[in-house]
């Protein structure tokens, strides 16, 4: 599914990309004489992008789903989660993602400290003079609400849910893993990974996908204002930084807290579980019963296969799996490595 996944995505994107430039070169004189080459080829690429994201996502699981014995349950019915623990949730994938973000500064940093070369690639803030609004609107509409739909769709929804025949924890780890691989850089792998694992765990909890929809687009909305801002208002981004800063590090900290809340509740819950059944007691303690209130209820985490390697021979030893993951570190070694070791040792 993977393989299909990345195959109609790129094949999708070629041919808008060809059609809609043909188009254009062709109605240009009669339609479109205020708009330059640039700017169209910009605005097809965004249209292109969002399109193939929709397709790519949900078309190849669903023509092909029982051959590859994907379940098909409804990914947006489930249980509905209290509005505290979606906010709780959002709040650390939130501080998540911002404690990878300066991690990657100092490292990026300290390697051009260290050998006169950077391995961050360049990037700069979209402006009005170099993607054109229609461009940048589509830019946004995909960021924020197409994507969050499709890769929910396709990680929590389907991959997910197939991979957890194997046990909870094994499908939200690997579907993270893969989800993160996607993403193709290292400045984003990482983070996406982390933000994989607390939408996966809350997809197991409720049974659904809605409310890690509801996270992914807060968590893309919120890595977009200051490219909203830089592009309407840039006067004021400077200031802009400076909330969003102690907006990153308020975030960190509740992650930080939360974490080892979570922690702390697993470690007595599961102790005071464990003494409960060993002493014949059906008296349920406060530790156990708070910890139950987190935990993936019982018929969504018991796996069917116990053994470590038959749930790596079933689930990565495919095909399509090891292509699909030998692609994505390719993708990440040549747009991140590969001009940092071409900078260190040509100069170029």
């Amino acid at each position: 599914m993977l393989m299909a996944d990345a195959g109609m995505m790129l094949a999708i994107q070629i041919i808008i990309l060809v059609v809609g430039m043909i188009s254009y070169m062709l109605l240009r004189d009669k339609y479109f004489p205020w708009l330059d080459v640039t700017s169209a080829a910009s605005n097809i690429a965004m249209f292109a992008a969002g399109l193939s994201a929709i397709i790519s996502h949900m078309i190849p699981a669903r023509a092909h789903g029982n051959k590859w014995r994907i379940k098909f349950a409804d990914p947006f019915r489930g249980d509905k989660l209290s509005g505290g623990f979606i906010a709780a949730a959002t709040v650390t994938a939130l501080g998540l993602n911002s404690l990878w973000g300066y991690v990657y500064y100092f490292c990026t940093n300290w390697l051009q400290d260290l050998t006169g070369t950077s391995m961050e690639a360049s990037s700069e803030l979209y402006t009005q003079a170099t993607i054109p609004l229609a461009g940048f609107i589509l830019m946004v509409i995909w960021s924020c609400v197409i994507a969050p739909v499709t890769e929910e769709y396709l990680f929590r929804g389907i991959i997910l849910r197939t991979l957890s025949k194997h046990g909870a924890a094994f499908g939200i780890v690997i579907s993270a893993i893969l989800f993160g691989l996607m993403h193709g850089n290292m400045a984003q792998t990482p983070m996406a990974f982390m933000l994989g694992l607390t939408m996966g765990y809350v997809a197991m909890k409720s049974g659904n996908i809605r409310q890690t929809i509801f996270i992914h687009m807060v968590n893309n909305i919120v890595a977009t204002v200051p490219e909203i801002v830089i592009y309407f208002c840039p006067q004021y981004y400077e200031h802009f930084q400076y909330m969003y800063e102690a907006i990153d590090i308020v975030t960190i900290l509740f992650a930080i807290c939360a974490l080892i809340y979570f922690i702390v509740k697993h470690h007595k819950g599961v102790a005071a579980r464990r003494i409960r059944l060993n002493c014949g007691s059906t008296e349920i303690s406060k530790d156990e019963s708070d910890w139950s209130r987190l935990e993936i209820p019982e018929e969504r985490r018991i796996p069917q296969f116990n053994l470590v390697r038959n749930k790596f021979i079933n689930c990565l030893a495919s095909g399509g799996m090891i292509f699909f993951v030998s692609f994505m570190l390719l993708t990440i070694f040549v747009s991140d490595f590969l001009p940092y070791l071409l900078n260190m040792f040509t100069g170029y």
